[in-house]
């Protein structure tokens, strides 16, 4: 541990933070621009269906940033997790709008669903 309570910085450390929020900025990538065609109609079951798997993988690449934070109260990390997840689900919807897509209050809580569920 180095001073007050933090993991040590190493070069692997860092570049699994590179790397995780890579994965991150690319999962909410395919959720904003990447779509199916709505017929036949399965495709468009399995567009929305990956709302929830996708925010659940944010929510635990986010849990994995913030669990050396809170080491005393892990809890927390894990609240704080599915509420940053929730709040870029949201800030998604609401991108949606700007670019002529359907924003859905559905797809906010298949977000949620999907991030509690991983966690």
């Amino acid at each position: 541990m180095g001073k007050m309570g933090t993991p040590p910085h190493t070069p692997f450390r860092k570049g699994a933070k590179i790397w995780g929020l890579v994965a991150a900025a690319a999962l909410l990538a395919l959720v904003q621009f990447a779509t199916l065609p709505a017929q036949p109609r399965i495709l468009s079951v399995i567009n929305n269906f990956a709302h929830g798997p996708v925010f659940g993988v944010l929510a635990i690449l986010v849990l994995g940033w913030l669990r050396p934070h809170f080491a005393s109260r892990p809890w927390c990390a894990y609240a704080a997790a599915w509420l940053l997840a929730i709040a870029a689900g949201i800030a998604l919807e609401v991108l949606q709008i700007s670019t002529r897509r359907d924003a859905s209050v559905e797809d906010v809580f298949t977000n949620m669903l999907g991030a509690g569920c991983f966690l």
